[in-house]
């Protein structure tokens, strides 16, 4: 529904804030990229959309240091942290559309209500 909370568009970039990350990170060469969020304590990477982490051993290990450099204690792919997947994930289509190595930071705890 276009009202709940996890709704992914009715087809990729079909909404103007899709459209306009996706302009973004066409007009520019970023080489990392991180998208925010405000609930659980961890750091997701792609691929969220997948059952099983699937990124090549070179890319793990860059986000495994990023992870250990910052403290995330739980970090990899929606499955691994937050337990479903997320289709749709912008580190998804930044990683594998651009090659840039994307991530979400959960900030806050993974318990209560969203932070701040």
């Amino acid at each position: 529904s276009p009202c709940g909370e996890e709704f992914q568009g009715s087809k990729p970039f079909s909404e103007p804030e899709t459209q306009a990350l996706k302009k973004v990170c066409e007009e520019n060469n970023f080489a990392a990229a991180m998208n925010f969020h405000s609930y659980g304590g961890m750091l997701t990477h792609p691929f969220n959309w997948a059952e099983r982490p699937m990124l090549a051993a070179e890319d793990l290990r860059i986000y495994r240091e990023i992870a250990e450099v910052f403290g995330w204690p739980k970090f990899g792919p929606a499955i691994q942290t937050v337990g479903y997947t997320a289709p749709g994930e912008s580190d998804d289509w930044m990683y594998s559309a651009h090659n840039i190595i994307s991530m979400s930071p959960e900030v806050g705890p993974e318990s209560g209500d969203f932070w701040p």
